[in-house]
């Protein structure tokens, strides 16, 4: 603590007066090479003497030379300025790093998007590791409290310290096994929609309120027969019952690989659901964190199993992203 204090004391400033006393031996060479003038080297010359309570420098003839302390303390001072400059040289290099990425995400883009788009780390010559974790309420939690890198989520529910970058927008449909009573039907109504029961998918809680806004202003209900975490789980049992799920329409359309699906369009207007990467604003300067996102970020707007973005929206997306990532 003492050594705290004494520090407290000590403009830090004078450190580089101080290297270039020691370097040149002379206050007018130490002040050309600061672009100081020489009474403001002198004067701090004067302050550093005062602190050290030495001389530092002293005259032998018609030269200066360092004191013993000086001495000690030019050996010292050049590990302590490297120190300061390793400070602003915090560097992230993948091929030496050993840290853990902790990413969380629905299990549709775990199996279809996130697993291609990693593919490239796990061929690099590097010790990166990384944790996926399903996306559900307690993912978000972590998420919230910093405890996750980096999330991909259609939630929108975030405090004012997340960051969200866009990945694309999408609409929402309901899905049904291929002999469901409404499948047979060429349009349906809100209250038949309600009057079968439903899945809730719970990837990290709030956005099915985008579902439920407008049944509520109709004075309609759904009946939640089912909660699960998985989107797979869902159109598992829902091609085996009367369930019907509603999830953004590329889930559906991609997870669409057997006779056993049909896609619905839903009997009432909702607003489109975003997909976005999420992070936490103490992860927002780190280089580490910074490369992650900047690899990611591309592979997953451009990923054949997104929403099949139009050039002109995909570029509208990287450009409004560009130099934010």
């Amino acid at each position: 603590m003492q050594r705290l204090v004494n520090l407290s004391k000590l403009n830090l400033n004078l450190l580089i007066s101080l290297k270039a006393l020691l370097d040149e031996r002379n206050v007018s060479a130490a002040a050309e090479k600061l672009n100081f003038t020489q009474p403001t080297m002198s004067r701090n010359l004067s302050n550093l003497r005062t602190y050290f309570n030495d001389q530092i420098l002293v005259r032998s003839g018609k030269e200066y030379i360092l004191t013993s302390s000086a001495q000690e303390l030019k050996d010292k001072l050049d590990q302590v300025i490297e120190g300061i400059d390793s400070l602003f040289a915090i560097s992230f290099e993948p091929s030496r790093d050993e840290r853990e990425f902790i990413i969380a995400a629905p299990d549709y883009v775990v199996q279809n998007v996130l697993s291609d788009v990693l593919a490239f780390l796990f061929s690099m010559e590097s010790h990166l590791r990384f944790h996926i974790k399903n996306w559900d309420a307690v993912a978000k939690e972590q998420l919230i409290a910093g405890e996750i890198h980096l999330a991909i989520s259609i939630d929108s529910r975030f405090p004012p310290n997340m960051y969200q970058r866009v990945v694309d927008e999408d609409c929402l449909v309901v899905a049904a096994r291929r002999d469901h009573p409404l499948a047979a039907r060429t349009s349906f109504d809100i209250r038949d929609f309600v009057a079968y029961p439903h899945i809730c998918v719970m990837t990290g809680g709030g956005w099915d309120d985008i579902i439920e806004r407008p049944l509520r202003e109709s004075g309609a209900r759904r009946k939640i027969k089912l909660k699960v975490s998985s989107y797979a789980a869902a159109l598992n049992i829902v091609k085996r019952t009367d369930l019907l799920v509603v999830l953004p329409q590329h889930v559906a359309r991609n997870s669409q690989d057997d006779d056993r699906l049909s896609i619905l369009q839903l009997p009432y207007t909702s607003p489109k659901v975003k997909m976005s990467l999420w992070w936490h604003e103490c992860h927002q300067n780190d280089r580490a964190h910074k490369w992650l996102r900047e690899e990611l970020f591309p592979k997953i707007l451009r990923h054949p199993l997104q929403l099949g973005l139009s050039g002109h929206r995909l570029a509208a997306l990287e450009e409004r992203n560009a130099g934010i990532i």
